[in-house]
């Protein structure tokens, strides 16, 4: 039997590999050493066996027992296993950030917010670090960072200035501390209506041919 860490992996994965004489099928049995066991099975009959075990718990002492069954119904049992998983080094990966903007209020009142959403292929945190124009070498602003873990983000930016343009990077930081940071993004603030009667008096104009 052959153990060999997954590289990359959102969570701390381990491909187990092993060989028999003859065809049979794949199972395991795995766990925490002192904790309940988890069992993965796969019927297809092969003679090289090969299983991913995913979601596993970092630094962590697990014990293994691989089992194969032949056409027969004939089973093998190996011997325990043990071995160690590693520590989480990798920063979450943030994929399908958007950027929206909207005004709220109307003329001297109008405010403008800022709406982003992103996804991580691991639970993090969330939060926006936001600054004023398009320079993105520096973000002199941020939000408050929301600590609860998911893989679906959205932090709105609100009271903004109309009329400016934003850059911003999204933020999120993993259960072992690892932080990942987005690519800047731009986000474009238009003028604030004047006033509702404005609004009324424009689209009139423009349904009866008004220039």
């Amino acid at each position: 039997m052959r153990f060999q860490p997954v590289a990359d992996e959102p969570t701390s994965t381990q491909k187990v590999t092993w060989v028999t004489n003859v065809e049979a099928s794949s199972g395991l049995s795995y766990g925490p050493l002192g904790q309940a066991q988890k069992a993965t099975a796969d019927n297809k009959l092969t003679t090289l066996h090969e299983v991913l075990i995913q979601g596993l718990i970092d630094d962590t002492e697990y014990s293994l027992i691989a089992q194969s069954r032949d056409s027969a119904g004939n089973l093998t049992v190996s011997d325990k296993q043990v071995f160690h998983t590693s520590l989480d080094t990798r920063p979450p990966k943030i994929t399908d950030m958007k950027v929206e903007t909207s005004i709220k209020g109307t003329g001297s009142d109008a405010q403008g917010q800022i709406i982003v959403s992103w996804k991580t292929d691991e639970p993090s945190t969330s939060q926006v670090a936001y600054g004023e124009g398009s320079n993105s070498s520096s973000y002199n602003s941020s939000t408050a960072q929301d600590a609860n873990k998911v893989t679906d983000h959205l932090v709105i930016i609100s009271n903004l200035s109309t009329s400016k343009i934003f850059h911003l990077q999204s933020l999120s930081r993993d259960g072992s501390n690892n932080q990942a940071f987005s690519e800047n993004r731009s986000a474009i603030i238009g003028n604030g209506t004047d006033n509702v009667i404005s609004v009324i008096f424009n689209a009139l104009k423009k349904i009866f041919g008004g220039q």
